[in-house]
């Protein structure tokens, strides 16, 4: 199905790709292989309810588009620049976004469950509401990002730079997080049941009213980390750093804290 047209590109995007690409992935795949040496730009572009399923989109300017109601499901948007990119009804499941540049783009209430997201730079994008589960985030950057309300159950979050972040309300059901990097991430409600932790580094960061029952934080750091009023039960909490945190009106056993490596001047 062809594209239906939005606003015209801008004068920065290539007016010849932008045709081309509203004729639908298979005569857009067939160009991109036949001009292997050109890296597409369609920065700046609109397109509106269009089946782009499966296109290639690898190392394409996208900066400043805007997508609305466009299905690119497994789409390849490997190494694509499409920092400030507007994204409204759009669905990415399975789609590979590695090393992708997303930052500051607006993916709220977007679908991209399974997608490939590792390596990708999500600095301060919005991703509020947007279903990701199973979404693959490995070493990728979510400094400052906006995840409030995700579903992000079973997403591989593993070493990936949640800094600043805002999750708050977000589900994060059986999520790895192993080593990834928490400081200062707001996670006030959320959902962390049986998440993996282990060696995350969460100092100061706020998880009061968290349900972390069952959750792994073997290893964890939560200097001055907020836990007021969380739900800590049956949480693994052996080796973790609790120096200076707040756990008033929290639910754990004290046997779990004992396990602890290091729990001074607590907040009780």
């Amino acid at each position: 199905m062809e594209a239906q047209q939005g606003e015209a590109p801008s004068s920065m995007a290539d007016q010849q790709q932008y045709e081309i690409l509203k004729q639908g992935s298979t005569i857009w795949n067939q160009w991109r292989k036949a001009h292997e040496d050109v890296l597409p730009d369609l920065s700046g572009i609109s397109i509106i309810r269009a089946s782009l399923v499966g296109v290639n989109l690898s190392q394409t300017d996208l900066r400043q588009a805007n997508l609305a109601s466009v299905d690119l499901r497994g789409a390849d948007l490997r190494e694509a620049n499409l920092s400030g990119i507007v994204l409204s009804q759009v669905n990415l499941c399975q789609a590979n976004l590695s090393r992708a540049d997303l930052s500051q783009a607006f993916l709220a209430r977007n679908e991209l469950s399974k997608a490939n997201l590792s390596r990708a730079n999500l600095s301060k994008a919005n991703l509020s509401e947007a279903d990701v589960t199973g979404v693959n985030f490995v070493l990728a950057n979510l400094n400052g990002t906006d995840l409030s309300r995700a579903n992000m159950s079973q997403a591989n979050l593993s070493r990936a730079n949640l800094s600043q972040a805002l999750l708050v309300r977000s589900e994060l059901i059986r999520a790895n997080l192993n080593g990834a990097n928490l400081n200062g991430a707001n996670l006030s409600n959320a959902n962390l049941y049986r998440a993996d932790l282990m060696f995350a580094t969460l100092n100061g960061t706020d998880l009061s009213g968290a349900d972390l029952s069952g959750a792994c934080l073997n290893g964890a750091l939560l200097y001055r980390a907020k836990l007021g009023y969380a739900d800590l039960s049956d949480a693994d909490l052996s080796g973790t750093i609790l120096d200076e945190a707040n756990l008033r009106g929290a639910t754990y056993a004290e046997e779990q804290l004992s396990q602890a490596k290091s729990r001074n001047n607590m907040f009780r």
